[in-house]
């Protein structure tokens, strides 16, 4: 609880720095995702985004995960996506004996949709199809999310991100929330938090049983905007290993986090 109270103290406050007209923030919407969240953003049609993205989670996991994404904008309310997470597969050794098998790849194949957008709101449906490959799930999974935005003020804009993975018997269902405040024209910081509703998406290393652990994350988020493109970079620090649906409701072993850096294109 100490950690979510100081990443939603850090992007809920009122920044200092006063803007000039050259320091203006992009639009409120400028990037499809948060750390684990995703956003209302459509990718412009016929236009591309591409993500590669790093997650160096701590013990007990001790896994690096990588993450890309790459999203088409088919029309200017629908875009079609493919991402991916990968990471070695380990095997841990539980207190009370045993061990547990983790890390493993996830790749997901999904469309979103724009049902509104206006200045200040958007919302968005997402409906996929996962394929892991991981010692806990091994078979396709159809995955289903929404996600909406409020524009507080011309600083910063707040989320919310249901989302879910529909493998028989373990439905995980988590509830995000999420923010992203410009502290810069270029600088924002973004986060968010999850809570797991349903399912189990972890283990305890001491007994071995499976666990339910809330995700969150937090980043500083870099943007350099052209009339053409836009390019970002986001270092940051959390508990999701990876970009798909089913890794960004998936913490490290026993909730273990660590350090995050994404560098993102669109054109």
């Amino acid at each position: 609880m100490k950690r979510i109270n100081l990443i939603c103290g850090l992007i809920l406050l009122n920044p200092t720095l006063h803007a000039s007209a050259a320091d203006t923030p992009p639009d409120h919407l400028s990037s499809p995702v948060t750390v684990n969240l995703e956003t209302p953003f459509i990718t412009p049609a016929k236009g591309l985004w591409l993500q590669a993205g790093f997650r160096f989670i701590e013990p007990p996991e001790s896994i690096a995960f990588s993450s890309f994404t790459l999203r088409y904008g088919v029309s200017s309310r629908f875009e079609a996506a493919l991402r991916g997470s990968t990471g070695a597969t380990r095997d841990t050794q539980v207190t009370a004996g045993g061990v547990i098998s983790h890390g493993g790849s996830d790749l997901e194949l999904f469309v979103k949709y724009a049902l509104l957008s206006s200045e200040r709101t958007g919302l968005a449906a997402l409906l996929g199809i996962s394929f892991p490959s991981t010692p806990a799930q091994n078979q396709a999974v159809a995955t289903i999310g929404a996600s909406a935005s409020f524009r507080v003020n011309d600083r910063t804009t707040l989320f919310l991100s249901p989302r879910a993975t529909l493998q028989e018997k373990n439905e995980i269902v988590g509830i995000g929330i999420g923010a992203e405040t410009h502290l810069t024209g270029k600088l924002s910081l973004v986060g968010d938090w999850t809570g797991i509703a349903s399912g189990m998406n972890t283990r305890d290393t001491v007994t071995g049983n499976k666990i339910r652990r809330d995700i969150w994350g937090a980043a500083f988020r870099w943007t350099a905007p052209s009339s053409t493109s836009m390019v970002s970079l986001d270092l940051g620090y959390g508990n999701g290993t990876g970009s798909t649906t089913g890794f960004s409701l998936t913490p490290g072993l026993a909730s273990s986090a660590g350090f995050y850096i994404a560098l993102s294109v669109r054109r």
